[in-house]
């Protein structure tokens, strides 16, 4: 294909080699360009971790704010006498959300020309513009909302105890500030029964 094109290139302009000719030039610039997207074009890593064969199926990785809420929980709930290894959960209807302080600014400008034949011609033109307002170089924090919380699984080898059970139930509750109906506690593989 390429070739009967060069050929029929050739023919058309005899004094002029490939190059020289508007087909060539084209073909070139479009060549260069390839190469230059294919240099420039951001290639992402790609390193998939097989999990071990331990016969267990790989857990989800916990997102942003309900991973560190989850790993918190599971420091603070470990400390509790009885509960063993504990593994918690926790599942977010959002991240939370922040609002920052700002500054606006409205300009307002209005200006009438007269045109010929008695004509009048009103511009009105509006701009509204919002500066983040910033104190000794960082945002001025107006309003921080926490997450809102789903529910918790806490999964603990001394939930077999009931007594540790409740503790740890009562706990998770307070920590996260929500009802006990949203806070399942069970009993870990390394539990006694």
């Amino acid at each position: 294909m390429w070739e009967n094109w060069f050929k029929k290139a050739r023919q058309q302009r005899p004094g002029l080699s490939w190059f020289q000719s508007r087909k060539g030039k084209t073909v070139l610039v479009i060549a260069v360009c390839i190469g230059l997207l294919a240099i420039l074009w951001p290639v992402g890593q790609i390193n998939p971790q097989p999990a071990a064969n331990t016969g267990v199926a790989a857990q989800p990785a916990k997102a942003g704010k309900s991973k560190q809420i989850g790993e918190q929980l599971e420091y603070i709930l470990s400390q509790i006498e009885g509960a063993g290894t504990v593994r918690v959960d926790v599942m977010l209807a959002s991240e939370g959300s922040r609002e920052y302080a700002h500054n606006a600014r409205e300009e307002k400008r209005d200006t009438s020309e007269q045109q010929a034949q008695g004509l009048n011609k009103r511009v009105v033109e509006q701009s509204t513009a919002l500066d983040l307002a910033v104190s000794s170089g960082n945002p001025l924090l107006v309003e921080e909302r926490t997450p809102e919380v789903l529910g918790v699984l806490v999964v603990a080898d001394g939930a077999s105890n009931v007594a540790v059970k409740e503790q740890l139930t009562t706990a998770t509750s307070t920590l996260l500030n929500v009802p006990l109906h949203r806070v399942m506690v069970v009993a870990g593989k390394g539990g006694s029964r």
